[in-house]
């Protein structure tokens, strides 16, 4: 795109240039009691994506090949997981807290230690 004025903030885009998007990725937040009223932030190759809320799902279009993909919420996240995407392929993700029953107890350890393994995020087949 050509800007005339070489001050003025650049446009924005979906985060994949002048391509478009041929594949999705699809992500859908479990339900828990932990985070219930707090948003996951999905990021895709390092750009916020799209924010969860408890229950929620979302499909994001993408341009075919390697991405990776990490749910946030605050300083913690789920481990980075890269994926591969053919042309006109869906990926699904789940994703959720990886405080259930008693893991709730170590809430703390896992805020202080485990930071990049707070949230869950797993391929699923559709």
């Amino acid at each position: 795109m050509n800007n005339d004025n070489p001050c003025a903030p650049p446009q924005a885009d979906s985060g994949f240039g002048h391509l478009a998007a041929d594949a999705v990725i699809r992500v859908k937040r479990s339900t828990s009691y932990p985070d219930r009223i707090r948003a996951y932030r999905i990021l895709v190759d390092g750009q916020e994506m799209a924010r969860l809320n408890d229950g929620e799902s979302v499909e994001l279009p993408v341009v075919s090949g390697r991405h990776t993909i990490v749910a946030k919420i605050d300083w913690c996240s789920s481990p980075t997981l890269n994926v591969n995407i053919r042309d006109g392929e869906t990926v699904n993700f789940e994703c959720g807290s990886n405080l259930r029953g008693l893991r709730l107890l170590l809430g703390i350890f896992y805020v202080l230690f485990l930071r990049d393994q707070y949230l869950t995020l797993v391929q699923v087949s559709s």
